[in-house]
């Protein structure tokens, strides 16, 4: 009887400690509608634009996550990392011209603290 509940505490243990440690889903199997929906939220939290600026800059990270996502699709090793900046290196210089250095620094700031895959989120050490 001991080795049974023996067997089985070590059984939860390895199971509780295996589900941990697959955080959370991959940003590519949420749709892009939603990835844009949450980025420009968290975005309007620090980043004030106008209706007609928020609506591009939807276009502009739509585009993106578009480029991104094919991009991941075209081999099934990790995309080039090289061609994943030069997108983010498009995507910035399209932001900068619609809402100016200060945004876009404000923008890229907040993008830190958003997490995605293999990121956290938020500052180290904050709670």
């Amino acid at each position: 009887m001991k080795k049974v509940i023996l067997a089985a505490a070590v059984m939860l243990s390895v199971l509780g400690t295996s589900v941990a440690q697959q955080g959370p889903r991959d940003q590519k199997d949420i749709p892009v509608e939603q990835r844009v929906e949450k980025t420009t939220a968290k975005l309007k939290e620090t980043v004030t634009l106008s209706e007609d600026q928020w609506s591009s800059l939807s276009a502009i990270y739509t585009k993106h996550f578009n480029e991104m996502d094919a991009l991941r699709q075209q081999g099934s090793e990790r995309p080039d990392r090289e061609q994943m900046q030069a997108l983010q290196a498009s995507r910035n210089a399209e932001i900068k011209a619609l809402v100016g250095e200060e945004n876009l620094k404000k923008i890229q700031e907040a993008e830190k603290g958003m997490g995605g895959p293999g990121k956290r989120g938020g500052k180290r050490g904050s709670k």
